[in-house]
């Protein structure tokens, strides 16, 4: 396969900014760029990604030769900078097999995309649709009766409630849903954001979340999905995006048809390019029109 690198040496704080996007012309679907980075003394790729707002399971699908541990100095990282864009755009959507929230601003021509954490297996975060209905500074939270008994018998018993500070798993800031249950918050864990790392709520990093809680209005809409392969088009080429599954809901059955229907009247497939990026599941958008 072929990428798209651009090699940039950013110095970050902790965490980067939101990727912030124009949105693509009329027809197309991909923003940003795929990018690549040299590591330092120290660094993982959970680290390098937390620098450019990119979570650690993302790195380790775009990755996927180079160990989790600390990294040789000198090693040539791959950044998946580069998205096809969910539909709808519309408010919020998070696309739980990316590991990602889009924010699509009313009346603005941009997006803005963040890692998340999401529930792991037997905690899922639901698929579902609904809206902010509040959003709350400094939360306090209170572990309900079923988490608290998972954390005993574990060994690890919990208070009966967290006030706001270090030791809160809410961090900061809190959006609250029409989905019962389900809240956009920090988190005092930030190696747990782009890991399905909660017990269904979606965590985000302590930048992020700041500029969700400032910037998004109470009503706006927030949908979740669960689309594992992307399909889009840049500049007259179809892209192809796969994630690693998740196993409680890896059915792909009808990516075949999905991606005939996209490729209709405007291009040919390259089937033997398709096969290898849904069997390498890398998270990179890739070229699957031939000419």
């Amino acid at each position: 396969m072929k990428y798209i690198m651009t090699i940039l040496f950013l110095l970050f704080s902790q965490s980067a900014l939101a990727l912030q996007f124009p949105l693509p012309a009329p027809g197309d679907d991909i923003v940003g760029e795929i990018q690549t980075v040299v590591s330092q003394p120290g660094e993982t790729l959970a680290s390098i990604g937390m620098r450019y707002d990119i979570g650690g399971y993302e790195m380790f699908e775009s990755n996927q030769q180079l160990p989790r541990t600390k990294l040789k100095p000198g090693t040539e990282v791959i950044i998946p900078s580069q998205f096809i864009l969910p539909n709808p755009r519309t408010g919020l959507v998070v696309n739980l097999a990316e590991l990602r929230v889009y924010y699509f601003p009313e009346n603005e021509n941009v997006v803005y995309t963040f890692p998340v954490g999401v529930g792991h297996e037997g905690w899922n975060t639901p698929r579902k649709s609904g809206t902010v209905v509040r959003k709350v500074a400094d939360p306090v939270w209170i572990p309900p009766p079923s988490i608290r008994a998972e954390a005993a018998r574990a060994g690890h018993p919990l208070f009966a409630a967290y006030p706001p500070g270090p030791k809160n798993p809410l961090g900061k800031y809190a959006l609250y849903l029409s989905i019962p249950g389900i809240r956009l918050h920090g988190t005092n864990a930030p190696y747990s954001v782009g890991l399905r790392s909660s017990h269904g709520c979606i965590r985000m990093f302590a930048p992020d979340i700041d500029y969700l809680f400032h910037n998004v209005p109470t009503g706006t809409p927030i949908k979740i999905i669960y689309e594992q392969d992307k399909i889009g088009w840049s500049q007259g080429k179809l892209y192809l995006e796969s994630e690693m599954p998740f196993p409680e809901f890896d059915d792909e059955s009808d990516l075949k048809d999905r991606i005939t229907a996209a490729a209709q009247g405007r291009a040919n497939v390259n089937w033997t390019e398709v096969d290898e990026i849904t069997d390498d599941k890398d998270g990179l958008p890739t070229v699957i029109s031939q000419n």
